[in-house]
C-alpha cells in the first residue's frame, strides 16, 4: 500500500473532498466547497457556483469532476503527462500523419546554380491506447471511513501509472539495449549519447533505486526527488516501480501525442462479470444492486505516433 502519500497535499485535498460526500443537497454542497481552506476546492465552487446553487449540479457530480482532476495532478509523473508537457501535440482529429524529412541546404555563390534536393515523405499512424483499472468493492468496506476510497483510489492511480508507462514504452518500433556499469548518471550520459537528438529534452523511465541515486547526485536540479521529477532542464526522470533495474530513455521530439483523458466512473446498478479464482474458472454476471456493491472504473486514453523513434534501454532486466 502507498500510505505515504497521504502526506501529498492533493491527497489530503482529495481526503476533504471524499468526505463531503454524504451531503446530497447543492447548496450545502456548494457552500462546503467555497468555505475551504483548499484552493482546489474553492476554485471549483466559484467555477460552478451559479449551476450548483440553482441546484444543476448534485454533489456527486462534482465529486465525479474533482476526483478526475485530482487524480490527473496525482499521475503527474507518469509518462503519458510528461509526454503532454513535452511532446509535440497531435491535433484533434488527426489519427494519421505526414512526415517529411532528408531534406539539405547549401551555400550557393552568387550566380551559381541552385542545388535541387529531394523530400523524403512517408505516413505515421497514431493508433487509440487506453488502459483501465476496475475494482469492486462493498458498501460496508466504503462506510469504513473516507480514508477506505482514499486507499482503494490510490492503489488504481499506481496501477494505472504503471500500465500507462509499459504501453508507451511498447509503442515504440524500435530499442537499442546497452549494458548498466552500475552507477546511475554514467548510465544516463551513455543512454542519451546512444539516443536519436532531440530538441525538446529526453523522458527517462527509471527503476526507483536508479531514479533515487540521480536524485542524490550531485546535477539533480531542485526539481528531482526520489521519485522523479525534473533532473536538469530538458531531462525529466519518471520513476517505475515495476522496474526493477535500469533505465528507459525516450527521445520526446521523434513523438507526437495527443491525450484524450483520465475518466472516472462509479456505477452501483450493473451487474460486473466477475470469478474469484484465474481462469479456466468461468466467469458469472454478479449484480451491483444485489451484492450491496460499488464498481469503480479508471481509465486514461490517449494516441501516440512514434514511426521512426528509437528508445535506449541501459541495464534493464529481461
Amino acid at each position: 500500500m502507498h500510505s505515504s502519500r497521504l502526506s501529498n497535499p492533493r491527497l489530503r485535498a482529495f481526503h476533504r473532498l471524499v468526505a463531503l460526500k454524504g451531503l446530497t443537497e447543492p447548496k450545502q454542497f456548494h457552500h462546503a466547497l467555497a468555505s475551504s481552506d483548499l484552493p482546489l476546492l474553492r476554485d471549483y465552487a466559484q467555477e460552478k457556483a451559479s449551476a450548483m446553487t440553482a441546484g444543476d449540479i448534485g454533489a456527486n457530480e462534482g465529486l465525479d469532476e474533482l476526483t478526475a482532476a485530482y487524480l490527473a495532478s496525482h499521475l503527474a509523473f507518469s509518462l503519458v503527462d510528461q509526454l503532454v508537457a513535452m511532446a509535440p501535440a497531435l491535433p484533434v482529429g488527426m489519427n494519421r500523419i505526414l512526415l517529411a524529412g532528408g531534406t539539405s541546404a547549401e551555400v550557393t555563390p552568387e550566380g551559381a546554380a541552385k542545388v535541387a534536393t529531394t523530400v523524403a515523405l512517408s505516413l505515421a499512424d497514431a493508433p487509440p491506447t487506453k488502459v483501465s483499472s476496475l475494482v469492486v468493492v462493498s458498501r460496508e468496506f466504503l462506510a469504513t471511513g473516507a480514508a477506505a476510497e482514499v486507499m482503494v483510489l490510490s492503489e488504481m492511480g499506481t496501477a494505472l501509472d504503471s500500465t500507462a508507462n509499459a504501453a508507451i514504452v511498447a509503442a515504440f518500433p524500435e530499442s537499442v539495449s546497452l549494458p548498466g556499469s552500475g552507477d546511475a548518471e554514467a548510465d544516463l550520459k551513455s543512454g542519451i549519447s546512444a539516443s536519436q537528438p532531440s530538441l525538446n529534452g529526453y523522458l527517462i523511465l527509471a527503476a526507483p533505486s536508479v531514479a533515487a541515486e540521480l536524485a542524490l547526485s550531485d546535477k539533480a536540479g531542485a526539481g528531482m526527488s526520489v521519485s522523479g521529477g525534473s533532473y536538469i532542464d530538458g531531462i525529466q526522470v519518471v520513476a517505475d516501480d515495476a522496474m526493477t533495474s535500469g533505465m528507459v530513455i525516450l527521445p520526446v521530439s521523434r513523438v507526437m501525442i495527443r491525450d484524450d483523458g483520465l475518466f472516472l466512473r462509479t456505477t452501483e446498478q450493473d451487474a460486473i462479470q466477475m470469478v474469484d479464482t484465474p481462469t479456466p474458472t468461468p466467469t458469472q454476471m454478479v449484480s451491483l444492486f444485489q451484492t450491496n456493491s460499488v464498481a469503480l472504473l479508471l481509465e486514461r486514453r490517449w494516441r501516440l505516433a512514434t514511426q521512426d523513434a528509437v528508445i535506449v534501454e541501459v541495464g534493464v532486466s529481461s
